[in-house]
């Protein structure tokens, strides 16, 4: 592993002890389940993150995927989105301490900095937010047409692909890619890619946590 990453695992570990980040409470479960985990699909994502590419990552919580993508592509620029300040300090603490100069978090609201028309990404990334159809309607409001959505997903994925239709159509997505990996030869993973193919109408994501209480 980059001695960056072990870095920031280490101090993903210490800090855990008192602000709750991960279930992954050691230096191997939580370099594996957060390091490793973020890293699976990285070899196809080099036809993605190209240099310059602008990057956001939400949900991010204790910043995987988004830390281990931003080292492992120094020339991409993240933006890591959480709503709880106690995260968005360690986010913070974390790219200063390990010295990563193209990343930064902020606290807001998916729905609040949806409504900035200026601030549309070209990737974005998530993982351990919300089932596919809720998800959907919280990323793809935040992608430039033509941008891609990278979201990590279990075992579970192709059902939630299947449940996903209405809310593809409806916000301008297409999935393009379905790719699998085993982190470990009993764990498998699934990334869901989708393509941004049309704007997104006004009016999404919906407030009042509908996304959630009320999937399309």
């Amino acid at each position: 592993m980059d001695k960056t990453l072990r870095d920031f695992n280490e101090f993903l570990v210490e800090y855990n002890k008192n602000v709750n980040l991960t279930a992954h409470k050691t230096i191997e479960d939580s370099a594996l389940f957060n390091i490793e985990d973020s890293l699976l699909f990285v070899g196809f994502m080099r036809e993605i993150l190209l240099d310059n590419v602008s990057c956001v990552d939400i949900g991010s919580g204790c910043g995987c995927p988004a830390i281990p993508l931003a080292v492992s592509f120094p020339k991409t620029k993240w933006t890591m989105v959480d709503s709880i300040g106690k995260k968005v300090d360690f986010l913070n603490a974390a790219v200063e301490k390990c010295k990563i100069t193209n990343a930064r978090a902020i606290k807001s609201r998916i729905e609040d900095l949806a409504k900035d028309n200026e601030k549309k990404f070209d990737v974005l990334t998530a993982r351990a937010v919300a089932n596919l159809p809720t998800l959907l309607e919280y990323a793809l409001p935040l992608l430039k047409v033509g941008g891609v959505a990278l979201l990590y997903k279990g075992v579970s994925a192709e059902e939630e692909i299947n449940q996903s239709k209405r809310a593809l159509s409806v916000l301008g997505g297409e999935v393009i890619r379905v790719l699998k990996a085993n982190l470990t030869p009993e764990i498998e993973r699934t990334l869901i890619v989708v393509k941004k193919v049309k704007p997104t109408p006004s009016g999404y994501p919906r407030g009042g946590n509908k996304p959630r209480l009320s999937p399309l």
